[in-house]
């Protein structure tokens, strides 16, 4: 006699909304690999009702399914709500998962090839992962305005709309490092109230940049700062607290990293980085706070 498991239901509320159903992707398989794969791919389109019948072994299936939105980070808070649950018995379970999105695929589309342009037009071969980064912080600065309405939250609004509150700062910044394969992070926190920024990975090292902190409210046509770019853990602690736990850490101040690599290459370009971010002055106030 086949063993018949429980409906299993967890919730799982990013954003606290309601949620409609849609028809989407269905599909088998026996292995759990395949599942997660089959399970991400459909997330990524931005399909909001997932059915797959699974007809592997269940001891590990929990554990994957809970899992499955910590394997995209990006994913994870692109999401709005996302409910999943199984039935059946053992070799044969229906798995489903239901979603919304703070975004649609036409939007993602549209968002992906405004990135590509503006990334063609600010990007240039002979740049080094430095400027590109600086690059794209201070388009996102000089180019999007904070939404104090707090209506709008992804990067697709800043690209369509011109304006966003710090979710699609950090959306954007996170996909244009993408584009450009730097590693990049998004980072939840507290400045007062819930915050998002971006941790950014060069040279060896990460450091967090906050491009929402670093635009001006109200905007200010052209104004553009650099406080809260390419800070380490102590330094960036002064403002904001950190809550994301499975995080890179940070600790060689930016000015050092550039003062290393220029005497490894001897290119003026590094000093120019430090006296243009006046990092040396940023160092002093850190260390007079401290």
């Amino acid at each position: 006699m086949k063993r018949f498991l429980l409906i299993v239901l967890i919730v799982i509320t990013l954003l606290m909304s309601q949620f409609s159903l849609a028809f989407g992707y269905s599909g088998q398989t026996d292995s759990i690999e395949t599942l997660q794969s089959m399970i991400l791919n459909s997330l990524r389109a931005r399909e909001t009702s997932i059915s797959i019948r699974y007809t592997g072994n269940s001891t590990n299936l929990e554990a994957v399914l809970k899992d499955i939105i910590n394997q995209d980070e990006y994913l994870k808070y692109t999401i709005e709500y996302l409910q999943w649950g199984y039935s059946g018995y053992e070799g044969k379970l229906d798995i489903t998962f239901n979603t919304r999105h703070l975004l649609t695929k036409s939007q993602e589309e549209y968002a992906d090839q405004k990135i590509k342009e503006i990334l063609s037009r600010i990007i240039t071969p002979e740049m080094t992962v430095h400027e590109k980064i600086k690059a794209i912080h201070d388009w996102i600065v000089l180019n999007a305005k904070y939404d104090e309405s707090l209506t709008y939250r992804t990067h697709y609004d800043i690209l369509y709309r011109g304006t966003a509150v710090c979710h699609g700062y950090a959306l954007l910044f996170h996909r244009m490092a993408n584009a450009l394969n730097v590693p990049a992070r998004l980072i939840i926190g507290d400045v007062g109230e819930g915050h998002i920024w971006n941790m950014v990975y060069v040279d060896g090292y990460w450091y967090h940049v906050d491009a929402t902190f670093n635009d001006p409210i109200p905007d200010q046509t052209g104004r553009l700062r650099h406080d809260h770019f390419m800070l380490t853990d102590e330094q960036i602690s002064l403002t904001h607290i950190i809550h994301t736990e499975n995080r890179p850490l940070s600790a060689v101040p930016y000015e050092l990293l550039l003062n290393k690599l220029y005497q490894r290459t001897n290119s003026k370009l590094y000093i120019e980085l430090i006296n243009l971010l006046n990092l040396s002055k940023m160092n002093e106030t850190l260390l007079n706070a401290t």
